[in-house]
């Protein structure tokens, strides 16, 4: 069985984002902000793919039961966080659609 250790470590998790102040971001911090929701979802994935691989090299204990249904769990809120990362990508993508009609700076 692989240890905490033997997984990359997890990329830092993005500021807080207000709402409010979402236009006060240019593009650059925009896609560094998706960028690092993108990298913590792609560590949970490589969790996830390699618990499944140990999981079904191991024996069927109650240990490994438990780690089965935790990866059933981990797979639906990676699939939940891509839908929320493509609604994210494209409420940006209106934000910046709006400032250029409006003539604001991006």
């Amino acid at each position: 069985m692989t240890d905490a250790s033997s997984f990359p470590p997890l990329p830092p998790a993005p500021d807080f984002i207000d709402p409010a102040n979402l236009t006060d971001y240019d593009d650059d911090e925009a896609e560094a902000m998706i960028e690092a929701i993108r990298a913590r979802r792609l560590h949970a994935l490589r969790v996830y793919e390699l618990s499944k691989q140990e999981a079904a090299e191991a024996k069927l204990t109650k240990d490994t039961v438990s780690l089965e249904k935790q990866c059933e769990m981990l797979a639906k809120d990676i699939e939940r966080t891509g839908k929320a990362l493509d609604a994210l990508e494209k409420r940006v993508n209106r934000i910046r659609a709006l400032r250029l009609q409006l003539g604001m700076e991006m």
